[in-house]
């Protein structure tokens, strides 16, 4: 189970994104509102999942690095390749 899958079981639109410093490597990436939102989703996905996916989700956002998009945000994953 990857975090990619993770987020579109539940719902969350993923993207490819180029952040700071990756000198255009994409990783994984979702675009977000309200940040709040997005852990609540991704703590209601683990929960159904099981152990290995609360792995996956806390080895991540670890290294989660996040960039304003306007009025929203974008939360990317520099360590994990976009797929």
């Amino acid at each position: 189970m990857t975090l990619q899958e993770i987020f579109e079981k539940a719902e969350i639109e993923t993207r490819s994104y180029s952040g700071r410093g990756m000198y255009g490597a994409q990783c994984l990436a979702v675009a977000v509102d309200d940040l709040g939102a997005l852990f609540s989703a991704v703590v209601e996905s683990i929960r159904s999942k099981g152990p290995e996916a609360h792995d996956v989700v806390s080895k991540a956002f670890q290294g989660m690095k996040t960039d304003q998009l306007g009025r929203g945000l974008i939360v990317y994953f520099p360590s994990i390749p976009w797929e």
